[in-house]
C-alpha cells in the first residue's frame, strides 16, 4: 500500500497519510509513504498506477476550502475517486534557527493556509514582519534551516525536529478547534473491485462496508436562472438526506457561472441517495466524485 502525500517529510498531509496508514496497518497491510513536490503531482501518481492512495487537503475549518484541491477534484480525477477522509486537528508552532529569538525574526514563511489561520496573533507578536508563502509548511521549514537569515517558519512539532529547528512560539494560531480535511483518492478499477474496504475500517471482525457510516461527495452544475439551486437542493431535501457540505467555486467559462461540490450522508447507491442524483441529472450535471467511509 504506497500512500502519497504532499511534501517533504513534515508536513501535515504526510500526518494525514501516517493516520491512513495505522489503518492499513490494523488489517495486515504495511503501507510506504511517498513525498511529492505538489498536489497535481500526487493525483497524478495515483492515476498512473505509482500509489494506491493520495491525500489531498480539501477544507480547514477555520479557512475554509482549499482552492487547488477543489479545481483538481473538478478536473484532475481522470479514473481515480474518493475512497476516505481523515480529519487532522491543526496545531502550527512557530519554528527558527538556534540562538534566533522571537525579536530577531524578520520573515515568517509557511503555507498560505498556515499564514492565514496564524495571522491575528503574527501580527501581535511579529508586527511588521514580512511574510512569505511556500509550497507547504516542511518546505517553509527546510528554507529557514538552509537560510542564514533569521527567519522563522509555521509548521509542525516533527518539522522542527527533522530540519534541526526550534520552537520559539506554541500554538501560535490559538484555536482549540482548527482542524483540516483530508480525502484519500485511489484508483477507481480498484475501489469498485469490492475488495478494496472489505473489512476495513471496521470495529467488529467480518463486518463489511454497509456496517460503515458513509458519504458521498458530487459536483453539480445547475443553468443559471431563477431557483436552479433550489430545485437541486429540494430533490435531496425532500428524501432526508443530510447534506455536510456545499460550497460554490467558479466554473471558469464566464463570469457567474459556479460548480457546486457537495458532500452528503449515505453511499450513492442507497436508494434514496439514488433517486436524488436520478432526479437532479434532469437539469444538472452531475459528477460522482466518490463514496466513501466518513471519519471517525
Amino acid at each position: 500500500m504506497r500512500i502519497g502525500y504532499l511534501g517533504p517529510p513534515g508536513t501535515y498531509s504526510e500526518e494525514a497519510a501516517s493516520r491512513r496508514g495505522k489503518e492499513w496497518i490494523k488489517q495486515g497491510i504495511q503501507p510506504s509513504f511517498h513525498p511529492y513536490p505538489s498536489l497535481p503531482a500526487v493525483l497524478e501518481a495515483v492515476q498512473r498506477g505509482k500509489l494506491e492512495e493520495g491525500l489531498l487537503p480539501v477544507e480547514n475549518s477555520q479557512e475554509g476550502s482549499v482552492a487547488i484541491a477543489m479545481d483538481l477534484l473538478a478536473n484532475g480525477t481522470e479514473g481515480i475517486t474518493i475512497c476516505g477522509e481523515v480529519v487532522l486537528p491543526i496545531t502550527l508552532h512557530l519554528m527558527a534557527r538556534h540562538g534566533t529569538g522571537l525579536h530577531k525574526v524578520t520573515r515568517v514563511l509557511s503555507h498560505p493556509h498556515a499564514l492565514a489561520e496564524c495571522r491575528k496573533n503574527l501580527d501581535r507578536l511579529l508586527p511588521g514582519v514580512d511574510v512569505l508563502a511556500t509550497v507547504s509548511t516542511a518546505d517553509a521549514a527546510q528554507q529557514v534551516a538552509l537560510s542564514q537569515e533569521p527567519w522563522a517558519a509555521l509548521g509542525t512539532m516533527r518539522a522542527a525536529a527533522l530540519y534541526g529547528l526550534t520552537i520559539i512560539v506554541e500554538n501560535v494560531a490559538g484555536d482549540c478547534c482548527n482542524e483540516t480535511r483530508f480525502l484519500v483518492m485511489g484508483r477507481e478499477e480498484l475501489v469498485h473491485s469490492g475488495e478494496y474496504y472489505r473489512g476495513h475500517f471496521c470495529e467488529v471482525p467480518g463486518s463489511t462496508i454497509n456496517t460503515i457510516s458513509m458519504k458521498t461527495s458530487i459536483i453539480a452544475s445547475t443553468v443559471n436562472q431563477p431557483g436552479a439551486l433550489y430545485l437541486l437542493l429540494k430533490e435531496f431535501a425532500e428524501r432526508g438526506i443530510n447534506l455536510t457540505r456545499i460550497e460554490s467555486r467558479p466554473k471558469k467559462t464566464r463570469l457567474g457561472e459556479y460548480l457546486f461540490f457537495i458532500d452528503m450522508d449515505g453511499e450513492h447507491q442507497d436508494p434514496r441517495v439514488e433517486a436524488a442524483l436520478a432526479a437532479i441529472r434532469a437539469n444538472t450535471e452531475v459528477k460522482v466524485l466518490g463514496s466513501y467511509p466518513a471519519a471517525g
